[in-house]
């Protein structure tokens, strides 16, 4: 995907995946004693994630999805 998102910002092919990859994306630290981060809700909300997570990396970014049991 990072290849797709460096292309020529200009092509609109480019323009739209970076516009799709990077809505609602926020950037967050690691808890300092743990390790852990903080979801906000409303993304929470969206994904539809009320319990477990599933943290998958993708390049330097990460996706974040319900855990199905």
């Amino acid at each position: 995907m990072e290849p797709a998102l460096k292309g020529n910002i200009l092509d609109e092919r480019t323009a739209d995946l970076n516009v799709q990859f990077r809505t609602g994306k926020t950037a967050s630290h690691l808890d300092a004693k743990q390790g852990r981060i903080v979801v906000e809700q409303h993304l929470l909300d969206y994904a539809g994630i009320d319990r477990d997570i599933v943290a998958v990396r993708a390049g330097s970014y990460w996706r974040l999805m319900a855990k199905t049991h």
